[in-house]
């Protein structure tokens, strides 16, 4: 495989299927193109074919997670260092069928929507127990010593291939703030090729379940499965085994046992007799964002003396781009969650919600009063869009088309 990393073709096949696919924004669009056309993976290609290239030692960045004050450890490669692993995997896709049907995550023509309907739309899933769990700190937990034997086992065809995945995930090495530490990593959440080795460290457990024919989905560290009571009890017992042979440990604040006909969410859905909305705790978290955004231009707006039009149609901008916006590789709003809705009940909250501090932004109250200073027509013309209109505009296209 390593062979193909310096042909150009195959970088033009994956540039084409960067855009094809919208998975680029402007500026990742315009470096790799750059790269692809400049041949500035020929030198490290090189290098890496005959085994003499050598990794940077990554960096170790804190993102902070929406909704808590928990910080998410991402490792982060030099550019060039990334485009290599970017095309690495997208060509291990060459092993895709050493991964289960019912694992959804990071998988071409697979993904968060085909996992929730394939749940959604078995006719048993109403009248079965549900339980859900997520893994701790899933990606960096990885025992790198128990993923080498089964990388030898998956990967050993093509020995040049192996040794580097090998070099990459027992290095222990990362830089964080300017200095060299040493930590255990597991795959690397943030860099390329750990949505793969993620996949591919569970499949077991996965095809456990796939061969019983067991209602079963995992998506990276979230895992949810369907069965009578009696039948589930056991299957936490085996998945709990397992993931402590496999040195992983169950985040016990998110576990969940769901009776028949009450809602189950997963993915950032929610599924309740027969309708599809939004998860609560989707619309929590962006309610969360919409007032701290409100009261940071309020801040703004009041340090600046600026016009309440302008703070307006900077909050606005915002999430326009959040909900509409379809450039780049994170997808808007409308394009996630839009096909798969069946009910308009969440999307009216978050509506009420932005109204509520669209009027907030300009009078700092939350009152009667602040309906007539900041009326609904103020909104639309500096730029307000509401979620509802815009998604039976879009089931009326979708409809004519």
């Amino acid at each position: 495989m390593l062979e193909q990393l310096a042909r150009e073709d195959i970088w033009k096949e994956f540039l084409d299927y960067k855009l094809s696919h919208d998975l680029l924004d402007r500026q990742e669009t315009e470096a790799l193109e750059s790269f692809v056309e400049t041949g500035a993976y020929l030198p490290l290609a090189g290098k890496i074919i005959d085994e003499s290239y050598v990794f940077s030692i990554p960096e170790r960045r804190e993102l902070s997670k929406m909704g808590t004050t928990r910080k998410r450890v991402v490792y982060c490669f030099t550019p060039d260092d990334n485009m290599i692993l970017k095309l690495l995997a997208y060509l291990l896709y060459r092993y895709d069928d050493c991964l289960a049907p019912n694992c959804y995550a990071f998988r071409r023509e697979i993904g968060v929507r085909r996992a929730f309907t394939d749940l959604a739309r078995n006719p048993a899933i109403g009248s079965l127990w549900c339980y859900k769990t997520d893994i701790r700190n899933y990606f960096n937990s990885i025992d790198t010593s128990i993923l080498s034997s089964i990388l030898h086992r998956v990967l050993g065809q093509d020995p040049p291939l192996l040794r580097l995945i090998l070099s990459l995930i027992e290095d222990d090495r990362a830089l964080w703030q300017g200095e060299i530490l040493r930590e255990p990593r597991g795959v690397m959440a943030g860099t390329p090729t750990s949505p793969f080795l993620a996949n591919l460290y569970l499949a077991e457990l996965d095809f456990h379940f796939a061969s019983k024919g067991v209602i079963y989905a995992r998506y990276s560290d979230d895992i949810i499965i369907f069965d009578s009571q009696d039948r589930l009890d056991q299957h936490q017992l085996t998945i709990k085994n397992f993931l402590g042979r496999y040195r992983l440990e169950i985040n016990s604040s998110k576990e969940q046992l769901i009776a028949p006909g009450q809602a189950w969410s997963f993915l950032g859905f929610q599924y309740k007799d027969g309708e599809i909305d939004i998860a609560p705790a989707t619309v929590r978290k962006l309610m969360g964002r919409i007032r701290r955004s409100a009261r940071s231009l309020r801040r703004w707006m009041l340090r600046k003396e600026a016009e309440p039009e302008r703070a307006l149609a900077a909050f606005n901008r915002k999430y326009n781009a959040k909900f509409y916006s379809r450039e780049g590789r994170d997808l808007c709003w409308s394009r996630w969650f839009f096909p798969l809705l069946t009910t308009d009940t969440s999307l009216r909250r978050i509506d009420a919600y932005m109204q509520q501090y669209q009027r907030y932004l300009v009078t700092g109250r939350h009152n009667k009063a602040s309906y007539a200073r900041v009326p609904y027509a103020m909104m639309k013309a500096n730029g307000y869009r509401p979620l509802v209109a815009a998604y039976y505009k879009g089931r009326l296209n979708q409809s004519d088309s």
